[in-house]
């Protein structure tokens, strides 16, 4: 049988890492480290009166975000702030230039994002042909106007452009909107939100529970007005409402679907809404929107919250 044989030089540094690993190891039971999710670490701190500052590698931003607002709900006050990940140092002619991205998209991610939007919109039309023809054939058999309507929104920088959607309301709707804001369900913030809308058509209540009316939204993913994924684009009325880190909403293109998409729809509060999207704004990555379009689909089956 042969046996190792460790020469001094050997025997030493397997001593340094045995101690290394000692060392290690009484800090983290020193300093209560603790592995496992976030909801995990939230509660092994909750009962210590104290600020602790932890650096997370963002895996699943939507648990993250989920588990904060869960420990607000027992008096633990979490704060997301942003590590420098998007900071770049570069040199001009000597001098340090400081440049701070508005997101990670900022670069390359612009061109990853376009080119799975260009494709995955393209065969969602193709794919979808037979639908617009039967949805068209029966919004014109169920009431009076367009099949379509353009509704004027603001995407990217604060550039309008007109949104597409299947008509879901009667004919000159928008002129009722302003005798009917006194019933506004959604009274936190700029959206309008009623329940029991009177200008909703018949077959416009059944494409919007399953938001078969935002399919023609694809049309705008080809041009380039919107994105598959990103933030619920909304009117310039509202926008003008929108408190100063709201605005930052406006820092990306908005999408089709999005993280408060799939976390609770019409049924989460506006500053709720804003604070995810503004998430996926500063710490997307592919995997995220991969994440996103992956649950889309059980969401729209569900039809739950839908606006």
């Amino acid at each position: 049988m042969s046996k190792l044989k460790l020469n001094i030089n050997d025997k030493r540094a397997l001593s340094n890492v045995v101690a290394t690993f000692l060392i290690l190891l009484l800090s983290m039971i020193a300093i209560g480290i603790v592995y496992g999710t976030v909801s995990n670490i939230l509660y092994s701190i909750k009962y210590s009166p104290t600020l602790s500052c932890i650096d997370i590698m963002v895996k699943n931003p939507i648990e993250i975000v989920s588990s904060c607002y869960n420990a607000e709900t027992k008096k633990i006050e979490v704060e997301l702030r942003r590590s420098f990940g998007n900071v770049e140092i570069n040199d001009l002619g000597g001098l340090p230039v400081i440049h701070i991205k508005r997101t990670p998209l900022d670069g390359w991610g612009r061109i990853v994002k376009r080119v799975m939007d260009i494709i995955l919109s393209l065969s969602a039309l193709i794919v979808l042909i037979p639908v617009f023809i039967l949805c068209a054939i029966i919004i014109k058999l169920d009431s009076r106007g367009t099949v379509f309507v353009k509704l004027i929104r603001l995407g990217d920088g604060g550039k309008k452009f007109e949104l597409y959607k299947f008509r879901s309301m009667v004919k000159d709707a928008h002129k009722m909107k302003t005798h009917l804001s006194m019933f506004n369900e959604r009274g936190d913030g700029p959206l309008f939100k009623m329940k029991h809308d009177p200008r909703i058509t018949r077959f416009g209540g059944f494409i919007r529970k399953w938001s078969i009316d935002e399919f023609p939204n694809f049309i705008n993913v080809l041009k380039g007005d919107v994105s598959l994924i990103g933030p619920r684009p909304h009117e310039p009325e509202e926008v003008r409402l929108y408190s100063g880190y709201q605005k930052r909403l406006l820092n990306i293109k908005p999408g089709v679907t999005g993280l408060a998409q799939i976390s609770g729809r019409s049924n989460l509060s506006f500053d709720e809404e804003a604070r995810l999207d503004l998430f996926y704004i500063e710490n997307w990555h592919f995997s995220l929107d991969v994440s996103i379009l992956l649950r889309t689909p059980w969401v729209m089956i569900r039809g739950k919250n839908a606006v």
